[in-house]
């Protein structure tokens, strides 16, 4: 049942909403890079292509924001979070 999904205090939306201020850095994806650094055994630096080029999922979940509305059933593509931090392979437990 879909009311049993939505917290309470939220009201369903189908339309997700786009927030910004307006403002859009000049940035491409030629320029892009990702850089994990810190306590890791390797610093990383990925750049768009070879964030493309690791394993993307596709998911299906509920997407619930703290301005009191939720989205059902929302299609995510993407890479992992966790499959980008372990190519760092951070000192100690995470």
């Amino acid at each position: 049942m879909t009311r049993n999904r939505i917290p309470p205090g939220q009201r369903a939306v189908h339309d997700f909403p786009v927030l910004d201020l307006g403002i859009r850095p000049g940035l491409t994806h030629d320029d892009w890079r990702l850089r994990i650094f810190g306590l890791v055994e390797r610093e990383t630096v990925l750049d768009w292509p070879a964030l493309l080029a690791l394993p993307q999922t596709r998911i299906v979940l509920d997407f619930h924001c703290v301005t009191t509305w939720s989205q059902l059933d929302m299609p995510w593509e993407g890479v992992l979070a966790r499959d980008v931090i372990a190519l760092a392979a951070p000192q100690g437990a995470w």
